[in-house]
């Protein structure tokens, strides 16, 4: 009996790799009441090779978690709301998992954190220029202060302003491509 009540807990705390990729994970209510369904079709199923005492017992703790979720037992848990992505995550998921995602799109062709400060466009547009030195200024900024310990405010302010920088060079770029 105590096997089953350890096999309940681990079902219950510990998720699956499947259960981990779901893109939406229901509430804990309704987690429990699943579990709930789940251990009244394993008491059925293995009825034969259970005993009375243990199918009992096996319907019993069913019936609580049901009776817990219809008291409200679970809805504080229900109601707590996945904080919004920060500006971090935000970046990631928009742009294929780059923090510093202005080389990738060749919008500054040419320029990176190494080269920002020396490279020249052949082509002459002061301006276009301007905004990729920036981005990339911007972009050196951020990896001082993340590098130098400056906290997450910091951080975060720093690498608000590489974004909008980028965001600039990327958006007046000359070369853009039609549709983006």
């Amino acid at each position: 009996m105590r096997a089953l009540h350890l096999a309940m807990i681990a079902a219950l705390l510990g998720p699956t790799a499947a259960a981990a990729q779901a893109p939406a994970t229901p509430p804990p209510s309704q987690q429990l009441l699943d579990m709930a369904r789940q251990i009244r079709a394993d008491a059925e199923r293995l009825k034969d090779s259970l005993t009375p005492e243990d199918r009992a017992e096996m319907l019993r703790q069913a019936d609580e978690m049901e009776q817990e979720v219809k008291a409200g037992g679970y809805a504080p848990f229900d109601a707590v709301k996945k904080p919004p992505p920060t500006l971090g995550e935000r970046i990631l998921a928009e742009h294929d998992g780059r923090m510093e995602w202005l080389t990738h799109t060749g919008m500054c062709a040419g320029y990176n954190q190494e080269s920002y400060t020396t490279y020249r466009d052949p082509r002459g547009d002061a301006a276009h220029h301007a905004r990729c030195v920036r981005a990339y200024e911007l972009w050196a900024n951020y990896i001082k202060v993340a590098r130098d310990g400056g906290g997450s405010a910091a951080s975060d302010k720093a690498l608000a302003a590489y974004d909008a920088a980028a965001r600039e060079a990327y958006d007046k770029s000359f070369r853009r491509p039609a549709g983006r």
